[in-house]
């Protein structure tokens, strides 16, 4: 047997978060026959997923240097004794990427650099800001092998429009386990009984419940629908710091019999199949994996004009600027027809499809 290519990813943490579902779901894929999958991380206080790391046999660092050389002299010791031939670097900001990149392009060691964005952020859209993210694209380029982004924007936001043009940069899909996804109605009766909202029109969402993801506006968007469809209900998974945040406001807009919070999941399959419509009214989103997930479970979408265009896999995602009343004509104007709801599935976002191409690009880095 050839030697296993040995790959370290880079993340902030192991706790519930888009760029840690990405690696872990390329993680369950990949060929352990060819590759052998580590992680180093940089916050230990939230590790989900790490028993299931370590029982798959993968190892798991912890990086705690706050000073430069201090990471330096901890990622020389980790590559040289387990030698690993790529280091994958997952961020959404351009702190987050040089935290790890520097240190070990400094090293000048055989390993190759690839730096993934997972984010465009949130320019400031002024002078300075737009001159420091120039010089930040060009110094980052010339210190990778490789970059990944999860959406053509979000490479734009991190690499230099000639390195995007290059043979070094490639999309990765945010590719999802599309057979786990496929709509069930069995399973949709099920998790509207077990909530009690058999009869109720199921607007839903999955995510961070954090400012990024602008669900305090979806509550203001609530308000104003439910004036009209007061069977209207949010159906809201996920764990975030604004929690305490909408259930006030909830309480406010007296909404609490319009609105569940489900909390953290581990089943997001089941509450897809439960919703009408899937709703993302994110400020600023790399790509927004959810979409895929809600859209092969054959839901209509409206989202914020600020995610990507190209998440639009069905033809049945809104893009709709963030202005409430706005929300409120898409949300009733969106046909809903469950009962001719059907899967959508696309090659391009199976997990299995793109975890072969991911494969291809290490191996492509070595040659």
């Amino acid at each position: 047997m050839s030697k296993k290519i040995k790959i370290l990813v880079s993340l902030s943490s192991l706790g519930m978060g888009g760029n840690i579902i990405f690696a872990m779901n390329f993680f369950r894929h990949i060929d352990t026959d060819k590759f052998q999958m580590d992680f180093i991380i940089q916050n230990d206080t939230k590790m989900d997923f790490y028993n299931e790391i370590v029982n798959r046999g993968s190892k798991v660092f912890v990086l705690r240097g706050k000073k430069f050389a201090e990471r330096k002299k901890e990622l020389k010791e980790i590559i040289e004794k387990e030698h690993y031939d790529i280091i994958h670097v997952n961020s959404c900001s351009f702190k987050g990427l040089f935290r790890v990149v520097l240190p070990v392009s400094s090293l000048k060691s055989r390993t190759k650099i690839i730096a993934h964005s997972h984010n465009p952020g949130l320019p400031k859209n002024n002078a300075a800001d737009r001159i420091m993210r120039k010089l930040l694209k060009s110094f980052l380029t010339s210190k990778i092998d490789c970059g990944f982004a999860c959406s053509e924007e979000s490479g734009e936001s991190k690499f230099t429009p000639e390195f995007m043009k290059s043979n070094k940069f490639y999309v990765i899909n945010n590719a999802i386990e599309t057979k786990k996804f496929e709509y069930r109605q069995d399973i949709r009766n099920e998790l509207r009984k077990e909530y009690g909202i058999e009869d109720r029109f199921v607007i839903g969402s999955v995510g961070r419940l954090e400012q990024q993801k602008n669900y305090l506006f979806f509550m203001d968007v609530l308000k104003e629908l439910v004036k009209t469809r007061p069977d209207a209900m949010f159906l809201l998974a996920g764990r975030g710091s604004q929690m305490d945040a909408l259930k006030q406001k909830a309480s406010d807009y007296n909404l609490e019999n319009n609105v569940i919070f489900a909390g953290k999941i581990s089943d997001p399959e089941r509450f897809y199949m439960a919703m009408d419509l899937f709703v993302l009214p994110s400020i600023y989103e790399g790509f927004g994996f959810v979409n895929i997930e809600a859209q092969v479970s054959g839901l209509p979408c409206v989202v914020s004009d600020r995610v990507p265009k190209d998440v639009d896999i069905s033809g049945r995602v809104s893009f709709v600027e963030l202005d409430v009343l706005k929300w409120v004509d898409a949300i009733r104007n969106t046909d809903v027809n469950a009962a001719e709801r059907k899967t959508c599935f696309t090659e391009k976002y199976d997990l299995k499809c793109e975890t072969k191409r991911l494969e291809g690009i290490y191996k492509s880095l070595l040659i």
